[in-house]
């Protein structure tokens, strides 16, 4: 009880209602929505008040395994799909998460079937996020500047069509097989790349070229 931060919050609350089967007790009465919620008031707060930098975000998407018995109905996240582990043959959850670069704060969050599309979640996902984030810059305050990094598996006109519609920067990768004539290039001497300035530690190289194509990125 000494070491449970409700217990010093509630004090009048017993070891008895902190317990771990009371917090399994009442969880299933918590409506994902309702989480949010609590968790965007909690977001809004640490915001204001360590001046959580929201210019850069990070998404990324995982997923992991579980042993959930293939004929639990009660469950409908659990499903098969591709697995990172290997592991196809089990039930598995997929998550996504969005942080701010500096300091890794977690500031969204989606939890959805283990057998969704993970570039076809990421296009729905925006569109809620760009709502839940509009929100977490102090009250008065303009929105920053957002630029958003995240992998090459949510690459697809879609995708970047939404982002450019939200008004949204944005970092993100390319296959090899996309830039073949690029991938042949030698990164060391060759005058095409050039060092990024303004960043810390060791600087990458880079060039730039414009996409001919519709809602396409900059190389």
């Amino acid at each position: 009880m000494s070491g449970v931060v409700l217990g010093r919050v509630v004090p009048e609350l017993g070891a008895e209602a902190l317990s771990s089967q009371r917090f399994w007790d009442h969880l299933e009465r918590w409506e994902p929505e309702t989480m949010q919620a609590l968790w965007k008031g909690l977001l809004e707060r640490a915001v204001r008040r360590e001046g959580i930098d929201l210019s850069r975000l990070c998404y990324d998407g995982t997923n992991f395994y579980t042993f959930i018995d293939t004929f639990n109905v009660q469950n409908h996240l659990a499903q098969r799909g591709k697995n990172k582990q290997g592991r196809a043959n089990l039930r598995q959850v997929s998550y996504a998460l969005v942080c701010a670069a500096h300091g890794q704060w977690p500031l969204y969050y989606e939890v959805y079937e283990g057998n969704r599309n993970d570039s076809r979640q990421f296009g729905e996902m925006l569109g809620r996020f760009a709502a839940f984030y509009a929100g977490l810059a102090p009250a008065g305050a303009p929105r920053p500047q957002t630029t958003l990094v995240f992998d090459k598996g949510n690459n697809s006109a879609a995708n970047f069509a939404q982002i450019d519609t939200l008004g949204l920067g944005y970092v993100g990768a390319v296959k090899l097989g996309e830039v073949a004539e690029w991938a042949a290039v030698s990164n060391t001497g060759d005058p095409r790349w050039q060092a990024c300035p303004g960043l810390e530690g060791p600087r990458p190289s880079a060039s730039r070229r414009r996409s001919t194509g519709a809602n396409e990125p900059w190389w």
